[in-house]
């Protein structure tokens, strides 16, 4: 089984293009804006093309629903972007098809395999994660 996993300081995250990505290959269009702050205060622009900007910037959003938003709504839709689980094949995919480009602002990630039919779990170390064997603890 192939599972994703960050393997820098920073932690887990997507670039706009590995979100765009990952919503295609479900059959869905994703939706960029960018978020600026002015007097503590957030507003958002939509985004028509992503071939200018930094796409592992973290003043962009990707979201699945094109309509104006307030700051609630948007972190709500964004969240819904990211895989569940890290042995998402869609996700895996992105990452081999993508590589670097694949990686957030803060994030190195890399795919691991590790047996079919073994419990694991993701452990995280400042932004570095690894896969371990689940075992009892007491």
């Amino acid at each position: 089984m192939k599972v994703v996993i960050n393997k820098c300081y920073g932690g887990y995250g997507l670039s706009v293009k590995a979100q765009l990505r990952y919503l295609e290959l479900q059959g869905k269009k994703g939706y960029v804006y960018k978020i600026s702050y002015k007097n503590d205060k957030a507003t958002y622009s939509k985004i028509t093309s992503i071939d200018k900007i930094d796409t592992k910037s973290s003043n962009y959003y990707v979201v699945e629903k094109d309509y104006g938003y307030t700051t609630d709504t948007i972190f709500e839709s964004y969240k819904n972007v990211y895989p569940e689980t890290r042995n998402d094949p869609l996700l895996v995919q992105v990452v081999e098809e993508l590589g670097d480009k694949a990686n957030g602002w803060a994030a190195e990630l890399r795919i691991v395999e590790i047996p079919d039919g073994i419990d694991w779990e993701l452990e995280d170390y400042d932004g570095i994660e690894s896969i371990h064997e689940l075992h009892r603890s007491w």
